[in-house]
């Protein structure tokens, strides 16, 4: 039993240390260990083999300084990797049965049910392949290879006693192949004579082409050397400097635009000036006008005054005190807003104004009481009055004394007005002038900051040598271009320099005109063969070497075959009686061996009838194998379940599914079959340990519901009070962990974060 799991390094846990007890759970979300902890039990339990494949993946996951130790309490427990993963170990949401398994511990399941742990089934099985005479089978292919042995034989032999009689007639076409291989070898030298001027032609176009490739690499060198001359003058325009430029060209684009607005406002306010003043003379003319209205509009209330006391109205028309201090009040505020109007040209005040203005005349006409009663010599007297103003072209339309009087005050009033509008328009003017005055300052300078920076951008293209932009722009482009290609000739002269194994372009140089002097004088022409002449060259070339290739492999037949002629001339019947005798021998060895192996496939024959006997009474140890797995899944799934056996593997097992109807394992669901599979595995594990033993179990329940969990957890229960197994469970569920303690209250539970 486990005590104690000590990882001194061991994946993500350094000197860490976890006690087991009979019930171990590990719970954790993913990545918190807990697969690093199987691995550790895995490793311990079984020492995998550093060269095999669990042994390779244990290295790549955590590496060569893994250590960890299993501490027992009493014997060590030592497993078989099969045995731990295919038994013991039940691992995710779709568990595994291999009942074809050869391990060892199928082999204790083995002897537990059958006498000697053998199958007799298995072993009349194998019995009945060995008696069978399918000709696939291993052994009748060995006994067909055999018969067809002892046919060749039989066939050599028959060769062998005609060539005996052949020989004698063999000495005449001795002498016609003596004849074929003269004639052949006269062919074969002609056509050596003809490849070898074929091969002076190849070489002579090989030569040619190197002349061509030597006089395109000097041009190529002096292409680049050109290029280099070429961009060592344009060395400064490499690192472009236009962010610089672009930066000036801005600047001086805002300070135009600037300028511009400048412009745009002054003239603005030379057009508002100008207005200004015809303005302000209209309103000195207007004033004039005015001035002589007042003047006419007091005579006018003089006598209109006169002309009351004469008549006695005096006291019927006397003024309301109240309404005709309202009156004045409003038209003061109505004078304010209509001179704040039209000094700031702020419409907005203009209608209040306006407004006020009106209140105020309809006040004054309400503060004067009406007069008793109307005279003609009133009427007459407003009748003269108004034919006077009507000669000054402005026509009077009041209908009383009252409103005459009105009328004129009015009248004699617009001289004030007059006067308070040509102060405003004189402080507009002022305030016009001097914001003209700074604007035209403004504007100066900004001439001046403009013709700085338009000359500082000439003084900028005339220090790199363009006349503009886009000529300096060129020249930068063509620098980049000439650098990127002589780099990339760099690299391609690298490769030429190793490949001529030259350790400089001027001793390329130099190689390279020598050997074209070399070709000169040899007589190498400048021109060959074109593409079409080359290939049909090469072709002919190629034709001519597989006729001589074949002439020769000819020649070598014939000479083989006229030497093996001669010599079984020379040697007669010599060797014929010795390979005849040597034949004869090797058939009777095959017919012996052929008769052996028939005689073991009827020997087999009656074995698998014996073992077929005796696998009746084995039959009995399945169904009780079957009933006890029905038990232990019905404790899963609280209900009945038949399950039958007919063989010990996996495909010959069936279940019965929830409505009663029998399946084998991949028609059922895949939380039925994992069910199924747990309770198998520990029904196994329980067969081939019958005094206990070791079972963990990785996310088992990953299938199963929350019912079908609680029967499993039970079912294990029911495991360890039979025998002293101890259990160790990983999980990441923690809705698990309160079942698992109330289940087993004396589990030791490890939280792992």
């Amino acid at each position: 039993m486990i005590r104690e799991l000590v990882l001194a390094e061991f994946g993500k846990f350094r000197d860490r240390s976890f006690p087991f007890k009979a019930v171990t759970v590990f719970a954790g979300c993913n990545e918190a260990g807990k697969t690093t902890l199987f691995d550790a039990l895995f490793q311990e339990l079984c020492s995998p083999k550093a060269n095999r494949i669990y042994g390779k993946t244990l290295r790549d996951r955590y590496g060569e300084a893994r250590q960890a130790k299993i501490l027992f309490a009493g014997k060590p427990l030592r497993l078989d990797e099969d045995e731990f993963l295919n038994l013991l170990a039940i691992r995710g949401g779709d568990i595994q049965l291999d009942l074809a398994s050869s391990g060892s511990w199928m082999e204790k399941v083995k002897a537990s049910l059958f006498t000697g742990g053998l199958d007799p089934r298995t072993l009349a099985s194998r019995f009945k392949t060995l008696s069978s005479e399918n000709r696939t089978l291993k052994h009748n292919k060995a006994l067909a290879e055999l018969e067809a042995r002892a046919e060749t034989l039989a066939g050599e032999i028959a060769r062998l006693r005609e060539k005996r009689a052949r020989i004698l007639s063999q000495e005449g076409e001795a002498l016609r192949a003596q004849s074929e291989l003269e004639t052949l070898a006269d062919h074969l030298r002609t056509l050596q004579a003809k490849l070898k001027g074929l091969d002076g032609e190849l070489e002579l176009e090989k030569n040619i082409a190197e002349r061509r490739a030597l006089n395109g690499l000097l041009a190529r060198l002096e292409e680049m050397d050109s290029r280099s001359r070429e961009l060592d003058g344009l060395r400064d325009y490499l690192q472009s400097e236009l962010t610089h430029y672009d930066g000036l060209q801005s600047e001086m684009s805002a300070l135009e635009r600037e300028l511009e607005l400048g412009s745009s406002r002054q003239r603005e306010l030379e057009l508002r000036l100008e207005r200004g003043r015809e303005a302000l003379a209209a309103a000195e003319d207007a004033r004039l006008k005015r001035e002589a209205l007042a003047a006419a509009a007091a005579s006018g209330l003089d006598r209109l005054e006169a002309f009351r006391s004469a008549a006695g109205l005096r006291e019927a028309g006397r003024w309301r005190p109240g309404l005709l201090a309202s009156a004045a009040a409003c038209f003061g505020l109505g004078l304010a807003g209509l001179g704040i109007a039209l000094a700031t040209e702020e419409r907005p005040f203009f209608l209040p104004g306006a407004l006020l203005m009106a209140g105020a005349l309809l006040l004054l006409f309400l503060a004067r009481r009406a007069a008793a009663g109307a005279e003609p010599a009133g009427e007459e007297f407003m009748r003269r009055l108004k034919d006077e103003w009507q000669d000054r072209e402005i026509s009077l339309s009041a209908t009383s004394l009252e409103g005459l009087t009105r009328e004129l005050l009015i009248l004699r009033q617009g001289a004030e007005r007059a006067e308070s509008e040509i102060a405003s328009a004189r402080r507009e003017r002022l305030g016009l002038q001097a914001e003209l005055e700074t604007l035209r300052a403004g504007n100066e300078q900004s001439g001046h900051k403009l013709n700085a920076q338009k000359a500082a951008l000439e003084e900028w293209l005339s220090r790199r040598g363009v006349r503009s932009r886009d000529e300096y722009l060129e020249r930068t482009l063509r620098a980049q271009t000439l650098q990127r290609e002589l780099a990339r000739w760099q690299e391609e002269l690298r490769r030429l320099l190793a490949d001529k194994r030259s350790p400089d372009p001027a001793q390329l140089r130099r190689d390279s005109e020598r050997r074209l002097s070399d070709l000169d004088r040899e007589g190498v022409p400048a021109l060959g063969r074109n593409g079409a002449e080359l290939k049909g060259l090469e072709r002919t070339r190629a034709e001519k070497a597989g006729e001589l290739e074949a002439a020769r492999e000819r020649l070598a037949g014939l000479q083989r075959s006229h030497e093996r002629t001669q010599g079984e001339i020379q040697g007669s019947l010599g060797e014929i009686p010795q390979e005849l005798v040597g034949r004869e021998g090797e058939l009777r060895e095959v017919e012996n061996r052929i008769e052996a192996l028939r005689g073991d496939r009827e020997a087999a024959a009656l074995l698998q009838e014996l073992f077929a006997r005796i696998a009746q009474d084995s039959e009995a140890n399945l169904l009780a194998l079957g009933r006890e797995l029905s038990l232990q899944f019905q404790q899963i799934v609280a209900q009945a379940r038949p399950v039958e056996i007919q063989a010990l593997a996996t495909d010959s097992l069936t279940l019965a599914d929830e409505a009663g109807c029998a399946r084998p394992l991949p028609l059922l669901s895949t939380g039925t079959r994992n069910a199924f599979l747990l309770a198998a595995r520990a029904a196994l594990a329980r067969k081939a340990y019958p005094q206990g033993g070791l079972l963990v179990l990785d996310e088992p329940f990953l299938a199963l519901d929350t019912g079908r969990t609680a029967g499993a957890l039970r079912m294990l229960k029911g495991l360890r009070a039979e025998g002293s197994w101890q259990l160790v469970l990983f999980t990441k569920d923690e809705t698990l962990l309160p079942l698992v303690r109330e289940i087993f209250p004396e589990a030791q539970i490890h939280l792992l974060a």
